[in-house]
């Protein structure tokens, strides 16, 4: 079963930084497994979410490479993409960042990306951090990593 199997239509999914750059980057291991998510996204099947900390993160190398291109990319998807919502740091958000940091002892960063998501009604946060992740109890975490080998197309 892919990680696009686990997502059912109508689902609202928060995309965490790893698993949009594995997308806008083409990484090679990752990339099958996210791309048929962010489809989804695509053509309003499920709808997602990211975090201005998110964008933040994905911006970082590409401006320290002087990249403009690949940050212009990164800003589009977060910032333009029909069925992909950027939420801005709100104080609601950032009171229950500080209770998940508090009681998961989660950064500052991871704890306002699950906040959001949980703002969000997110039923699925998508990431490659499951060591951190993977204290919260919701949402459900979904760990790109453990379904390599298993997406959509594969032949395993």
């Amino acid at each position: 079963m892919g990680l696009a199997d686990r997502i059912a239509a109508g689902s609202s999914i928060l995309l965490d930084s790893d698993a949009l750059i594995y997308f806008v980057e083409e990484h090679a291991d990752f990339l099958p497994v996210v791309e048929p998510v962010i489809e989804m996204v695509a053509s309003g099947q499920i709808s997602a979410h990211a975090s201005t900390i998110n964008l933040l993160e994905v911006l970082v190398r590409p401006l320290r490479e002087k990249r403009t291109d690949l940050a212009a990319r990164y800003r589009a998807i977060l910032t333009q993409s029909r069925h992909l919502t950027l939420h801005p740091l709100s104080s609601a958000i950032a009171e229950r960042a500080a209770a998940i940091r508090a009681e998961f002892r989660l950064t500052t960063p991871d704890a306002v990306v699950a906040a959001t998501a949980l703002e969000a009604g997110c039923s699925f946060l998508v990431t490659n951090n499951g060591d951190d992740f993977g204290r919260i109890r919701e949402p459900e975490v979904l760990v790109v990593r453990q379904f390599v080998g298993s997406s959509k197309g594969d032949q395993n």
